[in-house]
């Protein structure tokens, strides 16, 4: 079964060691980036199947974001966000923006898990 490779986005690098580690079984390979700046670039040069994003507020301060990683070419990368609670609102517009999946903290690892084993699954078909 072929396996995705993902890009996780966060500013704090705690969290990315512990969801990178949490995923590195179930990926080929796994991507941190802290900064806007470092997403869009490894995402133009590796081409994921999924990019992280923990917060929203990379996304909530540039809308543009989501297009730049969704990108031009025919490859589209799947968009889970992971957050705090947020309104109805909020959660809607994210959703109109574009992102697949938006997981609520505390996360579920192995929910989180089963999702990438899902991709993996779609990736092999």
């Amino acid at each position: 079964m072929k396996k995705c490779t993902i890009i996780i986005h966060s500013s704090c690098k705690l969290l990315l060691t512990y969801l990178g580690q949490s995923l590195l079984p179930c990926c080929s390979a796994i991507y941190h980036a802290q900064t806007t700046h470092e997403t869009l670039s490894l995402n133009e040069s590796i081409h994921p199947d999924l990019i992280i994003v923990i917060s929203t507020s990379p996304l909530l301060k540039s809308p543009q974001l989501i297009q730049g990683l969704r990108g031009k070419s025919t490859h589209r990368p799947l968009i889970f966000v992971i957050t705090w609670q947020l309104s109805e609102q909020v959660v809607i517009g994210l959703l109109e923006m574009g992102i697949d999946q938006y997981m609520t903290f505390p996360i579920s690892i192995e929910r989180l898990r089963s999702k990438v084993t899902a991709i993996n699954y779609m990736l092999s078909v």
